[in-house]
Parts: C-alpha cells; structure tokens; sequence
C-alpha cells in the first residue's frame, strides 16, 4: 500500500512539475511572442494593433470586407480581425481586447441574420484560452462560465494552453500558408455556384444575445469609438426581415449608429457568380461588396463628421 501511494505522489508530483514548468514556457511565448497560423489576426489585435478601423465578426464578415477597400473610405488604416465559427461573446472580448491598448476610430460589426438567436459563449471561444489570466475582464469570464469545472481546468497550464502548444511546434517546421491581406481572407470561387432557395426567416432573439449585442454599443459609446453594424450579402430569399436584423435595425436607427442590411440585397441575388455558397462571397463578391460598402460609408462620414455619436 506505501508502495502505491509513494507511485501515485510521485507521478502527481512529475506532472504538476511538467504542468509549472510548461505554463512558465509557454506563457512567456505567448505574452511575448506573435502566435502563428490561425491565431496571427487574434494576436495581432491584443499586442500589436493600432488601426484606425476594426471589422469584428464571424466568417461572414472575415470573408466579405476588405480593409484595402475600406482605408480609402476613411483615410486611414483598417484591419479585419472577424474569426471563423464565433459569436457575440468573441467579438465582445476582441473588443474589450483592442480598447485596453488602443482606441480605433471605429469599429464595423457585421452579423449574421440569426445572430441574437443563441446562447453560451460559443463552441469555438476556447480559442482564447492562451490569453486567459492575462488581464482581460470578458475572456476570463466567458471562459470560465462555459462548465462548471471550468475555471479549476483553467489552472492547469497543460489544459490552457492546449489549443496553442502544438501550432508552436508545427510553425517552427513548416511554412504556414499565406496570411490574409490584413485580416481579410477571401474565399475561393467553388466548382459550383450556389443555388437560389427560400428560407423562413427566423423570429427567434435571445435576451443574452440582445444584451450582449447593447453592451457592444455602450462600450462603443463610453470610449467615443463609432460603431458600424451590417448584415453582407446571403444567397437566399426569405418572406421576411428575422427578429435579430429587425432589432438592430431598430436600435441602431434609434442611437444614430450606421447600419446597412445587405441580406437581401437584389443586386446580389442577381449574381450567383460573386458566392462561395449561400451565406459567404468568394473573392469577386467581396471586392464588389467592399467597394460599395466603403462609399457608403465615405459619404456617411462626410455628412455626419469623424466623430461617434449617439442620440
């Protein structure tokens, strides 16, 4: 019986020396280090970033904006820091994120039709894990709410860093593909267009997405920062506007925020040529689509001023 518990303390111990010794490692890195791969956009808006301008959002908006296109439109610089398969709660903290080191003249939030339907922070948000502990209110409070045993996994360096540690290790073998042009990625043009089809339009809003979504607005405001709100280009019809456009419409209209719903915008749905499927453009409908977008947003800026504001 000594024997075993003697094994089972010395394997413990072996592994809370690895755990000590990995987290002094690898938070080094990570605090001083740019991250590779997919966290170079995400890095970049925490350590580095000073663009007048930041897109926030999920794939739709990583893949619909270009920041080249947009710096015309306002004389400065522009950086598209949307993420693939993220949510309110992401963008949220990616803007608390730029706001502790940094205050952009603006920020443009695109959204999806449904995006005040769901709830939790998001199956994708452990992403942020390796800036956990780092000084950055909403990331260890969402991190921590998404299970219950949570914030005691979170004390292990092994378990927090392990979405980063093997990037580390792949990167310094291999040449990682070419990073998108200042956050932007385009998607490719498929094999085969989409096709057009009807889709009801969803009525369902939940009362966390909503106060999310006017927490993003009041933290815009309090730091003077103008807030931008779209809904891109979707290759389908519906019979109507969803509940969560219907909303920000409403509220943007009411606070004087700049919102366009481009959802269902005919000229689009004209041209299949310019999706990679229903819900993204591909590079040609991007280029279009930023082109448009920023000389709206240039002649807003002319009649209203530089500055944010809100009524």
């Amino acid at each position: 019986m000594k024997k075993l518990l003697g094994f089972i303390f010395a394997c413990a111990s072996i592994v809370l020396l690895a755990d000590l010794a990995f987290g002094a490692f690898t938070g080094w890195y990570v605090t001083g280090k740019p991250l590779p791969g997919d966290y170079e956009s995400v890095d970049y808006l925490i350590k580095r970033g000073t663009d007048d301008a930041v897109v926030l959002g999920s794939s739709i908006a990583l893949n619909s904006l270009m920041p080249t296109v947009i710096e015309d439109s306002i004389g400065g610089t522009c950086f598209n820091g949307a993420a693939n398969g993220q949510t309110l709660p992401f963008f949220d903290s990616m803007m608390e994120c730029v706001l502790k080191r940094h205050k952009p003249k603006m920020f443009i939030l695109g959204l999806s039709p449904t995006e005040l339907a769901g709830s939790g922070v998001g199956g994708r948000y452990n992403f942020l894990m390796p800036y956990y502990g780092k000084g950055f209110r909403m990331i260890d409070s969402c991190l921590e709410a998404r299970d219950r045993y949570e914030p005691y996994l979170l004390k292990s360096s092994l378990y927090r860093y392990n979405t980063i540690w093997w990037r580390i290790l792949l990167y310094h073998f291999i040449t990682p593909g070419e990073p998108g042009e200042k956050g932007f990625v385009a998607k490719g043009i498929p094999y085969v267009f989409p096709t057009l089809y009807k889709m009801e339009a969803s009525d369902s809003i939940t009362e966390q997405r909503k106060q999310e979504f006017l927490s993003m607005a009041e933290r815009c405001w309090q730091n003077g920062v103008r807030l931008v709100v779209y809904f891109p280009p979707q290759y389908y019809l519906t019979d109507r506007k969803s509940a969560t456009i219907r909303f920000v419409e409403k509220y943007c209209g009411e606070h004087g925020i700049l919102f366009y719903d481009d959802s269902d915008n005919e000229d689009f749905l004209n041209h299949k040529e310019w999706f990679y499927d229903n819900v993204h453009l591909n590079k040609d409908g991007a280029k279009v689509y930023s082109r448009m977008f920023a000389g709206r947003l240039r002649g807003a800026i002319q009649r209203e001023g530089p500055s944010a504001r809100r009524r």
